[in-house]
């Protein structure tokens, strides 16, 4: 989120209050008027419900663990009817911060066994809220579909015959016109 958004679910935890010999425990709910802007932002149709729970460790190098789980309540639309779908999300998560100033290549290149790096921190306040919703987006299906749902094959188009040179086609020496 840029740093002039305003965030739909603001849950601002000053980094002084992470204890180094304890664990931070949080429990989210999103109230309905935030629901609603959060459903607004994932382009959901609804958000019935939406909570969050957090452990949040400080660990050491300067960085700060948080393992939680998202719970939610979603309708998104269909990719092919334009229907609604309702869903369940249901998805534990792990992220990493760092406190330390970035001091990290300018391009990242994170190969197949590799963990990521630790995300960092400006600032003295990590907004879990705003990390509960990115755990939601992330959790949420990218190609929602309705079991039943298909596409009528009669709009379907056949690149070859329909496509953009088609047209062109027909003026070629020897190619039928359209219509013949």
């Amino acid at each position: 989120m840029a740093n002039d958004e305003i965030a739909e679910m603001p849950r601002p935890l000053p980094l002084e209050s992470i204890g180094s010999d304890g664990r931070t425990q949080r429990t989210l709910s999103a109230t309905p008027q935030e629901r609603v802007a959060l459903a607004r932002r994932l382009e959901l149709q609804e958000l019935a419900s939406f909570d969050a729970e957090m452990t949040i460790d400080r660990i050491p190098g300067g960085e700060i663990l948080v393992r939680g789980r998202v719970v939610a309540d979603v309708v998104q639309t269909c990719v092919v009817s334009l229907e609604p779908v309702p869903g369940h999300v249901d998805e534990t998560f792990e992220v990493r911060y760092t406190t330390r100033p970035d001091d990290g290549p300018a391009e990242l290149v994170i190969g197949p066994d590799e963990e990521f790096p630790p995300e960092p921190i400006t600032g003295a306040v990590l907004d879990v809220g705003e990390l509960a919703a990115q755990q939601l987006a992330l959790a949420l299906d990218p190609w929602p579909r309705l079991p039943d749902a298909s596409i009528d094959d009669g709009l379907l188009r056949d690149p070859a015959r329909d496509g953009p040179f088609a047209a062109l086609a027909g003026l070629r020496p020897g190619q039928p016109k359209k219509g013949e």
